[in-house]
């Protein structure tokens, strides 16, 4: 249940995995939010107490289960398949300050420098990255973005901005290393003479040879539409890793 009170997660889907982090309205689950703004954050936790009869606002944490799903904090999980298969998701509910909500950092400070396992497959968060599936108003972070450029995961995979739903490639050749420095603040003449001297090469490399490049695919799997609408809408995105 999020702070809206719709069921968004059933724990008893199909899939053998079900792994989630929070997003900026689930209030309950953030205790920094609860030190600095009390009153919200007892305003919040007596309506989910009022909608399911739990005590949530003297024990916001006793009373949670969360059964077969997998709830990431700022933490990792590798899960088994078979064949000797695996995949490690790093997950964080972090993103830039934007209203009074839970799980925000102002967008100057960088809370990811580093914070990601080198050897993460897919990367799961709340908000996006910079300059990737996040509105025409760039509301992604741009140091999740340069943390991606360092990790380079097969996969990030995010919502928040609702505008920006549907999914995008990027290829680590020289126009999108150049491209991922710029969306991270990095950029400059250098890089957009990278990116430029990239789209011209790239038109003369085989493609076989480029489908051999590493690259990651980013998700922005936001299931409603517009800033303000909270109906469900969109289909749900299915990959292969």
């Amino acid at each position: 249940m999020t702070s809206f009170f719709t069921p968004e997660i059933s724990v008893h889907g199909p899939h053998k995995y079900k792994v989630v982090v929070a997003g900026n309205h689930d209030l309950l689950l953030d205790p920094e939010f609860r030190e600095q703004h009390p009153e919200r954050w007892k305003q919040s936790a007596q309506a989910a107490s009022d909608d399911k009869h739990i005590n949530y606002v003297d024990y916001p944490a006793a009373h949670l289960d969360w059964g077969d799903v997998i709830y990431l904090q700022n933490s990792s999980v590798t899960l088994l398949f078979p064949c000797d298969r695996s995949l490690r998701i790093y997950g964080s509910p972090l993103t830039p300050r934007y209203g009074l909500s839970a799980f925000k950092h102002l967008p100057s400070e960088d809370v990811w420098a580093e914070k990601v396992p080198l050897n993460t497959d897919i990367i799961l968060t709340h908000g996006p990255p910079q300059g990737h599936l996040d509105g025409f108003k760039k509301s992604g972070c741009a140091f999740l973005t340069q943390e991606v450029l360092r990790v380079r995961p097969r996969l990030v995979a995010y919502g928040h901005i609702h505008v920006g739903y549907g999914t995008e490639e990027r290829v680590y050749d020289g126009v999108g290393e150049a491209y991922e420095q710029i969306s991270g603040q990095l950029g400059g003449c250098v890089n957009l003479a990278s990116m430029a001297w990239g789209i011209m090469w790239g038109c003369l490399i085989p493609r076989l040879w480029r489908q051999l490049e590493r690259r990651t695919t980013f998700v922005n799997a936001a299931v409603v539409e517009g800033w303000e609408n909270y109906i469900v809408k969109n289909e749900a995105v299915v990959l292969q890793l």
